[in-house]
């Protein structure tokens, strides 16, 4: 019994050896028939074309939360109300407008003086911009108030920015006569180095018109919502090659184009990861809260300016700005670039909350060092028939 295992033993390992031989030796190992191998993963980064920039696009802030009022460096707003539908009855007594401060953008000191002005022309809050919204629509100043930042930002929970309409001037809204003529009011500044941004209609918070009169010796009072509001902004942003900048509400988009000819079209994309590095000092309002962005595909050949050309809506990705950089998955888009599906114009950065609010970030351009310059990096592999 002894012989016969030892025997045994050494027939199996013979088997083995012979069998793991045979896999050494053979131009494909056992099963190769039937599973391909598949291929190591490829990686490739392509830097940015230097045709990469920034341009303003305009935009429509009505269906935002906020409405923003003053200037900064970097952009100004001004804020418009209209208050319609007032009580007609009585003795008009007083007529005060209360706004809720909900952020300071800039600044968290120094005063500015607001001016009210009438407007005299019919306006849309989802369709007034500050390139649409011309000087001529702008009336008389029938009053003005102060905003101190610093008063702001210490009691933004519970502080309320309070301003008298005079009584003539809501009487008109009010009289049949006049009435018509009622189109609102622009909150516009004078010198101003931060801004504030206030609760819109669409909160809780937002503008009131309280109206107190007397009617029989008894006097009464009534609060007004606003039937529009928006705020309008633009950028102060001047043109530079060392920085490109994606803005919410000013509003500022970038353009970024990536030569990818060189991966073939057979490829399958695993990741496609754009990098972008942020310069720090240009976020607003700091650099401390996250920002998100949308990366569009770009549908026809590029013809300057560049604010003309049209996204493809039907497919994005949305990235996180967190810190001092960036990184934004296009792997669905490049996919369609590298399969043919469609044609690679490019691609256009926006804010995520562009119409929303005034937040921006500024990253370094191509003409920046070479580790702080926009990149794409692409993972991928090729079928077997490739790789022969």
């Amino acid at each position: 019994m002894k012989y016969k295992s030892i025997f045994n033993f050494i027939v199996i390992l013979g088997l083995l050896i012979a069998f793991v031989e045979c896999g050494k030796n053979s131009k494909n190992p056992v099963g190769s028939k039937y599973i391909e191998p598949r291929g190591a993963e490829k990686d490739t980064v392509f830097y940015a074309s230097p045709l990469d920039t920034f341009y303003h696009n305009d935009t429509e802030c009505g269906i935002s939360s906020y409405l923003y009022l003053g200037e900064t460096e970097y952009v100004k707003a001004k804020t418009l109300i209209w208050f319609s539908n007032l009580p007609d009855s009585g003795t008009l007594d007083s007529a005060v407008v209360t706004l809720t401060p909900d952020e300071i953008i800039g600044p968290s000191t120094g005063v500015f003086t607001a001016s009210v002005h009438l407007i005299q022309n019919d306006w849309d809050e989802y369709e007034t911009t500050w390139e649409t919204f011309k000087q001529d629509q702008v009336g008389e100043e029938i009053t003005t108030f102060e905003l101190n930042a610093a008063e702001i930002a210490a009691n933004l929970d519970s502080l309320k920015i309070t301003f008298r309409i005079p009584i003539l001037t809501v009487q008109s809204w009010i009289d049949t006569a006049t009435a018509d003529n009622n189109y609102g009011i622009l909150i516009s500044y004078d010198l101003s180095d931060f801004v504030v941004g206030f609760d819109s209609r669409a909160l809780s918070g937002g503008p009131k018109l309280d109206i107190y009169a007397t009617q029989d010796t008894t006097q009464f009072h009534e609060t007004i919502s606003p039937i529009q509001d928006a705020f309008i902004a633009t950028s102060k942003q001047t043109e530079r090659s060392d920085r490109i900048f994606v803005t919410n509400g000013s509003a500022l988009r970038s353009f970024l184009n990536f030569d990818v000819t060189s991966i073939q079209e057979d490829a399958t994309i695993n990741r496609a990861l754009i990098v972008l590095h942020v310069d720090t000092l240009l976020s607003v309002p700091d650099n401390s809260t996250s920002f998100y962005i949308y990366t569009y595909p770009i549908k026809n050949s590029v013809i300057w300016p560049i604010s003309s050309v049209e996204l493809d809506s039907t497919i994005s990705a949305l990235g996180t700005v967190s810190g001092d950089s960036a990184t934004f998955n296009i792997t669905s888009i490049m996919q369609n670039w590298t399969s043919g599906k469609s044609e690679n114009y490019g691609l256009i950065l926006k804010g995520s909350n562009e119409v929303y609010n005034l937040h921006q970030r500024g990253f370094f351009s191509t003409e920046s060092d070479s580790l702080l310059q926009p990149h794409l990096e692409v993972y991928y592999t090729l079928p077997p028939s490739s790789r022969l």
